[in-house]
């Protein structure tokens, strides 16, 4: 695991801790579960949604060029249980976002050739 995974794993591990959502993640989350069907979402909420509901791959895809620690609080199972990773699909959804975002981070620091050919 690189660097970056063993810092946001102990982020992960003191976000958990404390039980404060700084991120507003957890409230995204219950914002998801339990108002789907009301008509007044912001812009943003609106887009999660419907990627969610229609592409969750293209969704875990543009979460992943963002940030892997958000993605590990958006992904893991229910909202406020505060469950670091509870098994090992979110282990694996750690590990293959923090990929996802290292290959957009060497991308774009030195481009699209020299990384792959």
């Amino acid at each position: 695991m690189s660097v970056t995974g063993i810092y946001l794993f102990a982020l992960l591990l003191v976000y958990d801790h404390y039980k404060i959502d700084w991120l507003l993640i957890e409230a995204l989350k219950e914002s998801l579960e339990n108002f789907v069907h009301k008509k007044r979402h912001n812009f943003i909420t609106k887009k999660i949604i419907f990627l969610r509901k229609n592409h969750p791959k293209k969704l875990f895809a543009v979460l992943s060029t963002w940030d892997p620690f958000v993605i590990i609080i958006y992904y893991r199972e229910g909202y406020n249980k505060w469950n670091n990773f509870s098994d090992f699909k979110t282990f694996g959804i750690f590990v293959l976002s923090l990929f996802l975002s290292n290959l957009v981070i060497a991308i774009l620091e030195s481009g699209f050739k020299t990384v792959f050919f």
